[in-house]
């Protein structure tokens, strides 16, 4: 699954069009390597200089932390690599880190040399993360019926290897979240709804708890990503809710 998104995100990472329904895209996203904004979602913190941060943004090429204080001032234009336990969803690894940008409350570090056991670190969240930018509008034609109701929408793309079906009430407050992995021989479906999360599997197989739990961390780091494409809203209730599930479960 993460090679076949991998590779569909090189080839259209620049496609983005979950603005067709809640509205234009944020100029961030023409960067090489988009900023993802998680700072509202407590997606993870950093451990450096002895002290936790939040972290505010990822991305490939480095991280960005909330620091309230003077922590880092006399580190900039000092060119000093540092020591950095980045934890993501309740999971750590370390990283050597510069210090690049120092603006307000925001503080900005790039990664050095990646190793490729950092890269696959990354890789387990950027992946679904940049999955969630690519995403388009997809016809109806060929899905269940209940999905053929004009408060749907269905988003699509990576070579079918993912589908996310979005159901909107009055004023685009968003009442359903399904996404679908389809692995080849089997599909599965996390769905969240205002009855709580779910996870389904197109066989008759029970998933264990780590593979629901895996499913369910892909589906909300997608959300997540068209959250910002989307610039709305409309999806937090709905990820902060699935984000301090998969954290408690770690």
């Amino acid at each position: 699954m993460i090679k076949k998104l991998t590779n569909y995100l090189f080839k259209s990472i620049k496609i983005l069009k979950l603005g067709d329904v809640l509205g234009p895209k944020d100029v961030e996203n023409e960067r090489q390597f988009h900023r993802h904004n998680v700072l509202d979602f407590a997606v993870g913190r950093v451990r450096v200089l002895d002290k936790f941060f939040p972290i505010w943004s990822l991305s490939w090429g480095g991280v960005s932390l909330r620091c309230d204080d003077t922590s880092f001032n006399h580190l900039l234009n000092k060119d000093l690599p540092l020591i950095m336990d980045i934890e993501i969803l309740g999971e750590v690894y370390r990283f050597n880190v510069q210090l690049v940008s120092l603006q307000l409350n925001q503080v900005g570090f790039q990664f050095i040399h990646l190793s490729k056991e950092q890269e696959n670190f990354l890789k387990n969240y950027l992946t679904y993360l940049d999955a969630g930018l690519i995403l388009k509008s997809v016809k109806k034609l060929g899905f269940d019926e209940q999905y053929q109701d004009p408060e749907w929408y269905i988003y699509g793309g990576h070579d079918g290897a993912v589908y996310v079906f979005l159901r909107f009430g009055a004023n685009y407050v968003l009442k359903e979240a399904h996404v679908l992995f389809d692995y080849g021989i089997k599909k599965e479906m996390v769905i969240y709804s205002s009855s709580g999360i779910a996870v389904k599997s197109s066989t008759k197989e029970e998933l264990s708890r780590d593979k629901k739990l895996r499913s369910l961390t892909r589906a909300s780091l997608i959300l997540l990503g068209m959250r910002q494409i989307a610039n709305s809203e409309h999806f937090d209730a709905v990820l902060k809710s699935a984000i301090s599930t998969i954290v408690k479960r770690k």
